[in-house]
């Protein structure tokens, strides 16, 4: 038997998503390096530690648990898609997101979001091939990426309390992507209320904190459009399963 053509593209994704993520982040780790010691400061050595970590766990992850992946690139026999398989692919997707939510130098910002953009098709193709009908699912889908839009990103600033802010923004940033990781896999519940709040409160201060220095309206907009999304979604009959749960 084998799978159908929407499972190979969206295993092809996922593919995509890990090829252009990782091969971006060793490019920056690699000119940092060259060009001296990147590990200046607090703040550097979170950033770069984090990076040369989330890439050494997702190497060895993706050896252990996600070569079906590779085999899937040629083939579409079912025997190769476990029924866990996008959910091991999710896991690994959001052990790399941690390099790509820090901004070490030489970042390259078109292949990162050509990465995520990558990801994203692999969402949606998910969830035309599980559950096509309805606006349930499509609405969960939006929420849940304009939830990782509004991801802070950790960058070095330079205001008054910059330790504190550094501080708060990668708590925020990491435990965020935790929070999405769940919600990709399916292992938390998108709509419950405690993570709208803590991405809520999180994003505020972070972009409280550096109003004056930088405005960072990517984060702003989707954070607005998560909150929307929650509200819209919240009046529905079903959401309050997802409240609940």
């Amino acid at each position: 038997m084998q799978v159908s053509l929407l499972v190979y593209f969206t295993n092809l994704s996922y593919f995509l998503y890990f090829l252009i993520l990782y091969a971006e982040r060793i490019q920056s780790l690699v000119r940092s390096i060259r060009k001296g010691n990147p590990f200046t400061s607090g703040l550097n050595r979170y950033m770069y530690g984090l990076t040369f970590l989330s890439l050494s766990s997702t190497l060895i992850y993706l050896l252990i648990a996600g070569r079906p992946m590779f085999i899937g690139l040629f083939t579409r026999d079912a025997a190769v898609y476990a029924p866990d398989h996008f959910l091991l692919l999710g896991i690994g997707a959001g052990i790399l997101l941690f390099s790509g939510m820090v901004h070490t130098e030489f970042t390259i910002p078109g292949l990162q979001f050509g990465a995520y953009g990558a990801l994203v098709a692999a969402m949606v193709l998910q969830t035309v091939e599980t559950e096509p009908t309805g606006a349930g699912p499509w609405l969960t889908l939006a929420y849940i990426v304009s939830y990782a839009m509004a991801i802070p990103v950790v960058y070095p600033s330079e205001i008054q309390r910059k330790r504190l802010f550094h501080i708060l923004e990668s708590v925020v940033s990491f435990l965020m992507i935790v929070i999405f990781t769940g919600m990709l896999t399916g292992m938390l519940p998108p709509f419950h209320l405690a993570f709208l709040l803590f991405a809520l409160i999180g994003d505020s201060v972070v972009l409280a904190m550096r109003w004056k220095e930088y405005v960072n309206s990517f984060v702003l907009i989707f954070l607005v459009l998560t909150v929307v999304l929650w509200l819209v979604v919240f009046g529905r009959p079903y959401a309050l399963i997802y409240f609940l749960a």
